[in-house]
């Protein structure tokens, strides 16, 4: 769904997904604890790195009764390093978990779903994870 309205139409999600997952990395998720019933993906459309600013932004946007988990689309990231401490501020302190997704991404799973490596993704999403909770 685009754009869904969430807290009384006061704030907006750019994309939300019902989790119906049966298999992969969504219902494992929820084996481990990760509440995900919703799959969000909030987008930027910006070349620079993600600030403290496009991370803070969906804090106020997680609720544990539909997922803890989030997507950020963007261009590119310069400094993945930088991103994933971003990334594991939040895991660490909150219990949230963000997984930041750029265009270079999006082009692998695409290309792995084109080749039937569905696997693939499976392991490249549990990768993008793995990075954010390792201390």
């Amino acid at each position: 769904k685009k754009e869904e309205r969430i807290h009384w139409w006061r704030k907006r999600i750019d994309i939300s997904y019902q989790n119906s997952s049966i298999e992969w990395f969504f219902t494992d998720l929820s084996r481990h604890s990760i509440s995900c019933a919703k799959i969000f993906f909030e987008c930027k459309n910006y070349s620079q790195d993600l600030w403290n600013p496009e991370y803070d932004q969906l804090l106020g946007r997680f609720n544990t009764r539909s997922s803890t988990i989030w997507f950020i689309v963007c261009r590119n990231i310069s400094d993945k390093g930088k991103m994933i401490e971003h990334c594991k501020d939040y895991v660490f302190d909150q219990d949230k978990y963000i997984i930041v997704l750029d265009d270079n991404d999006i082009v692998d799973m695409l290309n792995y779903k084109k080749n039937w490596e569905e696997n693939k993704i499976n392991e490249f999403l549990w990768k993008k994870l793995s990075d954010i909770i390792t201390r």
